[in-house]
């Protein structure tokens, strides 16, 4: 897994990898118990869920693939790194090659961690929602709000264990110095839409404009 790393502004540093294909990440070792019954229930789900969203024809299913797309837009962006990580074999960062190595390994640390308190805090919320929601199935129609509060209680989980497994280690992590990741000192202050856009086209990576823009960079 390869993710590029560089800095937005002065304070504020960038790790980014490719988008990849969802898939359900099935996990064998939960314990037995009404936890281990929810959790291997909730992935069963997850993953009928995802085939029909991304292979259906069906007109609904359509429209939830719309939805959910429209939706993605109130998901933290830097939550899909986090997933990627819990199924990466290896690491890769690829950092500017003026910068100082012990600084990005202390930012990818910080990054971890407050990935991991956001997503512990989301999986909180998503609990308390779940009577809430579940009470909505007595509304006629698709149960949407019990489904997306699902697939975002899903979503923390995934993410948080991800941050988790990085933070443990579990990962063999590489940094590698790359030139055409450097800025000037003086651009670093001032990211610009066309010097994102480059930048995109110089690594040949897909997303990075739109992931910049959601996090409200440029």
């Amino acid at each position: 897994m390869r993710v590029y790393c560089f800095q937005a502004t002065t304070r504020r540093w960038v790790f980014y990898t490719e988008p990849q294909p969802a898939r359900a990440h099935i996990d064998e070792t939960m314990p037995v118990g009404w936890v281990g019954k929810f959790w291997r229930r909730l992935q069963r789900t997850y993953v009928a869920s995802l085939t029909y969203v991304q292979t259906s024809p069906r007109l609904f299913w359509i429209w939830v693939r719309k939805l959910l797309k429209y939706l993605e837009r109130f998901i933290h962006p830097t939550e899909a790194l986090m997933r990627f990580l819990l199924d990466a074999e290896t690491v890769e960062i690829h950092f500017p090659s003026d910068a100082n190595q012990a600084e990005v390994e202390r930012q990818w640390q910080k990054l971890l961690h407050r990935c991991s308190r956001r997503h512990g805090r989301g999986i909180i919320v998503n609990l308390l929602f779940l009577p809430l929601t579940a009470a909505a199935t007595l509304l006629p129609g698709p149960n949407v709000f019990v489904g997306w509060n699902g697939l975002r209680l899903y979503g923390h989980v995934m993410a948080r264990r991800g941050a988790g497994r990085a933070l443990a280690e579990q990962i063999p992590l590489t940094f590698i110095r790359q030139s055409s990741l450097a800025r000037s000192s003086q651009d670093v202050a001032k990211l610009t839409f066309e010097e994102a856009v480059c930048l995109e086209k110089t690594l040949e990576i897909e997303g990075l404009v739109e992931y910049l823009q959601r996090l409200k960079l440029i």
